[in-house]
């Protein structure tokens, strides 16, 4: 009768923690596993990692949480019914050598098709008056270091400045957090670009899975993301059907329509934006760990970075 069905789950509770009695089901659960090689088993129970390591050897998947056996079925069967189609590979490219500071990964993401925020260096309060004043005014000014991360958290970013007198002070200002909150990080003066327009917050990024090589997110963003865990993955690279499948995924699809009164905004470019770097990503292979770009703001007139994080491995 079990051909039938494609997976079998086992709901086996405790019995993981008790040797005697799975020392008894090891035979049997082999026997079965032989018999029906092309049925999915899962076994659903509290188990130690050389409990877990020796039945996964065996064919068998084991999870603590119900909810995730499930799930992890569900998916499964939805892989079999629709096998993935990945667009073909981009050619290799692999990453320069870093670090990248926001300037050299904007550049580096902008090079790549992403659409990304003009930006300026400047080493000195005269210089970012200029880039500012080329720029146009208002402007934000953001302290600029390779070690620095997340630039927001300890004061190393001004915003809405709208003259040179701004600018000064807000070099000043950024530079000196800085140096107080990370006197251990190289600073190389700030990075000047314009205000961006308002626009739907979303993020979107890449990392390395050990056993699925480059993935690609998109999600909703801005500075609560970890706190809001609402992403969409695949597998890069993707092509922009797929890029538009990930966006319905996640509340940005109702945000991008418009709600209480806002515009709707140009999902199809941050579509077009998700697949130049699931391309960077694919190209770039295992010498990239890590992309962030957030926020994107998604406007009526498009998508647009404003501030980029690029790791290499290692």
């Amino acid at each position: 009768a079990a051909e039938r069905f494609d997976a079998v789950l086992g709901y086996l509770a405790h019995v993981g923690r008790n040797k005697a009695h799975m020392g008894r089901l090891r035979a049997p659960l082999a026997a079965l596993r032989a018999r029906h090689p092309d049925i999915a088993f899962v076994l659903c129970m509290l188990a130690d990692a050389e409990l877990r390591a020796g039945l996964l050897r065996e064919g068998f998947l084991v999870f603590e949480d119900p909810t995730r056996a499930i799930g992890a079925l569900a998916l499964l069967k939805r892989l079999g019914e629709a096998p993935p189609v990945l667009p073909s590979l981009p050619p290799p490219r692999p990453l320069p050598p870093g670090p990248f500071d926001e300037f050299a990964a904007v550049t580096l993401l902008a090079d790549a098709g992403l659409p990304m925020s003009p930006m300026r260096v400047a080493a000195t309060a005269d210089a970012a008056v200029a880039a500012a004043e080329a720029l146009g005014y208002p402007v934000v000014v953001k302290v600029r270091s390779a070690g620095i991360a997340h630039k927001s958290d300890i004061g190393g970013v001004a915003l809405k400045l709208a003259d040179a007198a701004a600018v000064r002070a807000a070099f000043a200002r950024v530079t000196l957090a800085a140096r107080a909150a990370m006197p251990q990080a190289r600073i190389d003066g700030v990075v000047v670009a314009p205000m961006a327009a308002p626009g739907v917050e979303a993020i979107i990024g890449t990392s390395h899975d050990p056993a699925f090589g480059p993935l690609v997110m998109v999600g909703s963003g801005g500075v609560l993301v970890e706190v809001l865990r609402d992403v969409a993955l695949r597998v890069a690279p993707v092509d922009l059907p797929t890029a538009r499948a990930m966006i319905a995924e996640t509340r940005l699809a109702l945000l991008l329509r418009g709600v209480r009164g806002a515009p709707t905004a140009d999902a199809e470019s941050l579509a077009r934006a998700i697949v130049a770097l699931s391309e960077f990503a694919a190209a770039a292979g295992d010498t990239l760990q890590s992309v962030e770009v957030n926020p994107v703001l998604v406007g009526p007139a498009g998508a647009v970075g404003v501030d980029a994080l690029v790791l290499p491995r290692d």
